[in-house]
């Protein structure tokens, strides 16, 4: 994460962790969806986040990875605590890496 708190869109005076401030502020709805681990995103949230893409492609893909490394994680936190609990969580996995917004098991 340290490593890329300085890191900037190619050609744009545009710092990587700041897109992930501007969706929130623009769309707090789509932040929560893109941050989702298996929601998915609805088709407003899908052309928000088409837009991200466009405008700041590489601070996409890297806020796209944190975001679904982040999921994995948190979930393999609590896949641990719930071994051997019979936890609900058991059969849920974050969405496959690239996959940031995309319809896992959410919206249609």
């Amino acid at each position: 994460e340290m490593s890329t708190l300085c890191m900037k869109e190619p050609g744009k005076d545009v710092y990587c962790s700041e897109v992930d401030i501007m969706l929130f502020a623009d769309s707090p709805d789509c932040y929560r969806e893109v941050h989702s681990p298996v929601m998915g995103c609805s088709p407003r949230c899908q052309q928000v986040w088409q837009g991200v893409k466009r405008e700041n492609p590489e601070c996409a893909e890297n806020l796209a990875d944190k975001v679904i490394r982040y999921q994995h994680m948190a979930l393999n936190v609590v896949q641990t605590l719930q071994r051997g609990q019979g936890g609900m969580l058991s059969a849920v996995s974050a969405r496959p890496f690239g996959e940031v917004c995309s319809n896992h098991m959410g919206f249609a």
